[in-house]
C-alpha cells in the first residue's frame, strides 16, 4: 500500500510551482475554503483532490489499480473593466497553455502513471474573478495488507 494515498497533491503544487513561477499562490483545496475571493491572489491555481475510480483488480480484490482525478483550477482576477470580460481571456489563455505543457504526460513520482487530461467542468465566473478548472487523471497501484 502506498503511504500516503493522497501524495500527488503535493506534487502537483511543486510542479506547478516550478514550472509556473509567476503566480502568485499554488495552494490546496483547504486553503480555497479558508479565504474569501477578495483575499484570493490573482493569478493562483487550487489543487483539489476529485475522487478516483476504480481499475482492474487481482489477488481477491487485495491488489488493484486506482485512477485518481485531480483538478487544477486557475484563478484570475479581472482588474480591468468594461471590455466584456475580453481581458480574463487574455489573462487566462497564456496560462492555461503552460498549465497544460507542465502536466500533460508528466510522472509525479515512481508511484504514479504518467498525468492523462480528462474532462474537467465548464469555467466559473464571479463579478470579480474567474475559475478556468483543468483535470486531470494518474494512477497508482494498491496493494493490502
Amino acid at each position: 500500500m502506498l503511504p500516503d494515498y493522497l501524495a500527488a497533491g503535493p506534487l502537483l503544487i511543486e510542479r506547478i510551482r516550478a514550472a509556473l513561477p509567476a503566480l502568485r499562490a499554488v495552494l490546496p483545496a483547504g486553503d480555497l475554503a479558508g479565504i474569501g475571493e477578495a483575499a484570493i491572489q490573482s493569478p493562483s491555481v487550487f489543487v483539489l483532490y476529485d475522487g478516483d475510480r476504480l481499475g482492474d483488480s487481482a489477488g481477491r480484490g487485495q491488489a488493484g489499480i486506482v485512477h485518481q482525478r485531480w483538478m487544477i483550477v486557475l484563478a484570475v482576477r479581472n482588474a480591468r473593466q468594461g471590455d466584456g470580460g475580453a481581458a480574463l481571456l487574455v489573462d487566462a489563455g497564456p496560462l492555461l497553455a503552460a498549465l497544460l505543457a507542465a502536466l500533460m504526460g508528466f510522472q509525479l513520482s515512481a508511484d504514479h502513471r504518467p498525468l492523462v487530461r480528462v474532462a474537467a467542468p465548464a469555467p466559473g465566473y464571479s463579478p470579480a474573478l474567474a475559475y478556468y478548472p483543468l483535470a486531470f487523471e494518474t494512477a497508482i497501484s494498491t496493494l493490502g495488507d
